[in-house]
């Protein structure tokens, strides 16, 4: 019996960085993980109105992170939410045995759920996705799995057949971190009242338009994700979804739209984001000041960035356009 339940996965579902020492950028720092940081991280997070948070992703450095350090990042994490918010934890690994090995270790350290990609080596087939989510749900039949559904890194497209073969094979799949696309709608038919679709960031909006199209009930949408720290503007957008209120949708997401966030439609020609995800995620941490120290170097193997790039994230008009817009959303959020 799964403690936590679809209808747990509202409001904004953060993905910050993984606090690191000064020296986390060398390949024999064994111990890059920044744990006093890390309460004070999740306190912040939990302050600024997420809804949910998941470590060990992308953004934070799953791939980089020795298993001591992660499984003692898990445990302060943990402890430091102290059951305010879901708190899921990174599983993704090269074989099914590895991630249920993981998940019982998390499942023990008070995690409330597993955030899981797909095998990240030989391509897999339709029927390796289904039965690679189908074997976590017979393994740990009461902890809950967050589908991390990302098509540059996983190999696949996580097509509608999938979530079919999930809804029928893997009970408890409650959630997937994933973005739209033309399949949106059926995706979300295939999944029935199990799984909630977590679009990211302004997505949310554009599902939101999509199901209201196909006749699909749009309230279905209850969270967005997001990396961004000073997460305020979609705690406000988030809100705004969640009551159904068109007018203040659409006031939040022209805000949000004039910030130029992480990139610009230039950079996005010359580089390909998914070769420098974890970088400029990273970065645009440290350029938002939220963490005070910030969150330290990237991890290696991904340290390298292009200097225009960082310079964009790092441009204080780009960084004071976002903190204009916390501002005026943590007093909105305040009343």
């Amino acid at each position: 019996m799964l403690k936590l339940g679809k209808k747990d996965i509202r409001g904004v579902m953060s993905f910050p960085p993984t606090p690191g020492k000064p020296n986390a950028d060398r390949w024999d720092c064994v111990d890059s993980v920044d744990l006093d940081k890390t309460v004070i991280l999740e306190n912040k997070l939990i302050q600024s109105g997420v809804g949910v948070i998941t470590h060990c992703g992308t953004t934070g450095e799953n791939m980089a992170l020795l298993w001591d350090e992660k499984r003692e990042f898990i445990a302060t994490a943990v402890k430091a939410i102290n059951k305010r918010v879901p708190v899921f934890a990174g599983c993704t690994a090269l074989g099914t045995k590895e991630v249920i090995r993981q998940m019982r270790v998390m499942k023990d350290l008070g995690a409330d759920g597993a955030f899981i990609g797909l095998p990240l080596w030989q391509t897999p087939t339709l029927e390796n996705s289904i039965h690679w989510y189908q074997d976590f749900s017979e393994a740990l039949p009461d902890f809950p799995v967050l589908v991390y559904a990302n098509a540059s890194f996983f190999k696949s497209t996580f097509p509608t057949p999938l979530w079919a073969g999930i809804a029928q094979r893997a009970p408890t799949v409650l959630g997937c971190k994933g973005g739209t696309g033309p399949e949106f709608v059926d995706k979300v038919k295939a999944c029935g009242n199990q799984v909630q679709m977590v679009p990211s960031m302004l997505g949310a909006v554009t599902a939101r338009k999509q199901l209201k199209d196909a006749g699909v009930d749009p309230n279905y949408i209850t969270c967005l994700w997001s990396t961004d720290m000073f997460p305020e503007p979609w705690v406000a957008l988030a809100d705004a979804i969640n009551k159904g209120d068109e007018h203040r949708i659409e006031e939040i997401k022209t805000d949000i739209e004039g910030t130029q966030r992480h990139s610009t439609p230039e950079l996005s020609k010359k580089y390909n984001f998914a070769e420098y995800n974890t970088q400029v995620e990273h970065h645009s941490a440290n350029a938002s000041g939220y963490l005070p120290g910030g969150f330290g170097p990237n991890r290696p193997p991904y340290r390298d960035i292009p200097e225009e790039w960082k310079a964009h994230i790092h441009n204080p008009e780009r960084v004071a356009k976002w903190q204009n817009l916390v501002k005026k959303y943590s007093k909105a959020t305040a009343k």
